[in-house]
């Protein structure tokens, strides 16, 4: 990848980043609330439209809140694999309370 394509990502990673953290309320816990509404299995989610253009995250479909700033702050979630929070707090998508599970 040259360098020009490495800073486009760069700059759309910053945007999603942004976007991501409008949704949010830090709490005095140093949880991150997420503030958007969730599916009855309690779980976050954004559409394509809400990130906008977001190629390789949600490809015209809904992307969890947790395993995108996962993925932006770690870079990798394996296969297969879910990510759930170690603080016990059902809405935080604090990346330093998550964790990558079975």
């Amino acid at each position: 990848m040259i360098l020009g394509e490495l800073l486009s990502e760069a700059a759309k990673e910053d945007a999603i980043r942004r976007r991501f953290m409008t949704h949010v309320v830090a709490t005095p816990t140093s949880c991150w609330i997420w503030k958007k509404t969730h599916r009855r299995d309690g779980q976050f989610y954004l559409t394509k439209d809400e990130l906008r253009d977001t190629r390789g995250f949600a490809e015209g479909k809904c992307v969890s809140a947790r395993r995108l700033i996962y993925l932006l702050t770690y870079r990798e979630i394996p296969n297969g694999k879910k990510v759930k929070t170690t603080c016990g707090v059902i809405g935080c998508v604090n990346p330093a309370h998550l964790e990558v599970v079975e």
